[in-house]
């Protein structure tokens, strides 16, 4: 099956942990079967004081060599599931990274999300379940079948023939539940999507007094999901009956046939001891491979949709320094279309050269915030080229120009970190010059104020801030990011005319030889651009003033 490959192809660094686990897995199954043939060996003759001790060594040596085994499985076995995890988490974290904000839009975060917890939570457990039964399992049937078929090939043989048959019907009934399981992970997703945004938004509830539709928006999608648990369980349960219906009649139909066999005396009594034992055994194996099949299946499933959303990533070359040190980056013949617009935008020419600060006007949605999307590489055109001194975004990569441009978006989003955290996103910058930037932003006694210094905590999406500190936090981020270019859109939207001022003044002083892009309504920002564009009828043109 495609998961095999799947979990295969991403081990990676834990493939050689991966076989010592499952050849512990494979010895152990070895070991555990060898009690019955043991037990029933010996008591094929009169169990003798003699006999008796000369079989204790070979039990307690079995019993020990088993729990070693074990140890080694869940010693390393469990961690590497568990890593293996966070691996996969990860992994898909960096590609949704790159996903253009178009293909993003389209899908709810919910989902992606979902996607990815269901396939990160799937690989973990089908790599223990695949230790466990593909060594496990395999040592236990080859050797059910290698002494079953010495007292009775007919035996042997109809085993064999009934679990293939077992397998055959789980695989036709695991294919039938695939649906029912999509299903369930979309409206799990729907559900869990639509919980976060009424969590993340319990302030403006609270403030609008809209409780009952709240509770009735999340509770349609509680419903939806009940729906969905309840048709799926009942196939389960369908499943499970039929499966063990199987099982049964092949036990039973065994155990009538072996009492035949001993009254006839073609067969000893203790062949019936090692078949009930070791029966017990291998029905657990079965019905753990039909729960692994299953679980297969449905891992494929979420692998392809999420493998279909990432189809739009591009291959990434990462060259920086072409970036780094660019003339120019000129954007022609661009037109963005959007699902249910009645008008495209038109972007005919912009030119974005080394040091230049531009500003950009227009009407709310002509496409301003588009024009820093297509700059920053967050958004696709339909048509058009966006190149930097002749060469194409493509060609540069996703992680190399979004490495040397950051966007400071007038929607801001700030993490459930500390203030430090925030601003500076992992780099090395001095506490004095983040304080510094703080106090020019007029922040000062805002920081001051605070408990914990930088360290302190925003909460989430910043709701210890008010508007005004999280634009300013937002300005302080972009600037402390430090990147070759840089494009605020609607920078002083939320400020007073005083604390704009100051505003464009920290701009004024800390951009200094830095590609800037401005989008804004006020004019006062003007002063700080040296070429002004503007969207008439969703289409940009150059103008001689603001």
């Amino acid at each position: 099956m495609k998961s095999f490959k799947f979990l295969y192809r991403n081990l990676d660094h834990f493939r050689n942990l991966f076989w010592i686990c499952v050849f512990a897995a494979f010895l152990d199954g070895i070991v555990q079967f060898l009690i019955p043939i043991l037990l029933t060996q010996f008591t094929k003759h009169e169990l003798t004081q003699a006999r008796f001790q000369q079989l204790a060594p070979y039990i307690v040596a079995c019993f020990v060599f088993s729990l070693v085994f074990q140890w080694i499985i869940r010693r390393w076995g469990e961690a590497l599931a568990y890593k293996f995890s966070d691996y996969l988490r990860l992994k898909y974290f960096e590609k949704l990274e790159c996903l253009p904000l178009n293909v993003l839009q389209r899908h709810h975060s919910g989902y992606l999300h979902s996607l990815v917890d269901r396939i990160a939570q799937g690989g973990q457990s089908l790599l223990f379940q695949c230790i466990w039964l593909l060594a496990h399992g395999a040592a236990t049937l080859s050797l059910f079948f290698i002494f079953t078929a010495k007292e009775s090939v007919s035996i042997a043989g109809f085993n064999l023939l009934m679990m293939l048959f077992f397998l055959y019907v789980s695989v036709q009934f695991s294919k039938k539940m695939v649906p029912l399981a999509e299903a369930l992970n979309f409206a799990h997703a729907k559900l869990v999507g639509r919980f976060v945004d009424l969590m993340s938004n319990v302030q403006t509830i609270q403030r609008l007094g809209v409780f009952s539709f709240a509770n009735t928006q999340l509770s349609a999608e509680v419903k939806d999901n009940a729906h969905c648990i309840q048709l799926l369980q009942n196939f389960h349960a369908n499943r499970w009956f039929c499966l063990h219906l199987i099982f049964g009649a092949c036990f039973l139909l065994t155990i009538v046939y072996l009492l035949y066999l001993i009254t006839l005396g073609s067969a000893s009594a203790s062949i019936l001891i090692l078949f009930i034992w070791a029966f017990g055994v291998v029905r657990s194996q079965i019905e753990r491979f039909s729960e692994l099949i299953k679980s297969l299946l449905e891992l494929d499933a979420y692998v392809a949709s999420l493998n279909e959303i990432l189809q739009s990533i591009e291959s990434d070359t990462e060259q920086v320094s072409a970036i780094a040190s660019f003339d120019v980056i000129s954007l022609s013949d661009i037109v963005v279309r959007y699902e249910g617009a009645t008008q495209n935008i038109s972007i005919p020419l912009f030119e974005l050269r080394r040091g230049e600060k531009v500003l950009v006007t227009g009407e709310s949605g002509q496409g301003k915030s588009t024009l820093l999307d297509v700059l920053g590489y967050l958004q696709k055109p339909q048509a058009g080229s966006v190149a930097i001194d002749g060469r194409s975004y493509r060609e540069l990569g996703v992680a190399a120009i979004r490495s040397q441009i950051a966007i400071v978006s007038q929607e801001v989003e700030l993490f459930d970190m500390s203030v430090r955290d925030n601003l500076v996103m992992g780099a090395e910058i001095s506490e004095q010059s983040i304080l510094e930037l703080l106090i020019d932003l007029q922040l000062g006694p805002w920081f001051e104020s605070l408990p914990d210094g930088l360290d302190t905590l925003v909460g989430e999406k910043g709701v210890k801030l008010s508007v005004g500190q999280k634009q300013r936090v937002n300005i302080a981020r972009g600037l402390l990011l430090d990147r070759p270019v840089i494009l605020f859109d609607e920078p002083t939207s939320h400020l007073d005319q005083n604390t704009e001022e100051a505003v464009i003044a920290v701009l004024e002083k800390w951009l200094g030889e830095k590609t800037v892009v401005f989008v804004s309504h006020r004019p006062e920002i003007g002063r700080l651009c040296g070429a002004h564009y503007r969207f008439e009828s969703h289409s940009l043109v150059r103008c001689s003033c603001p």
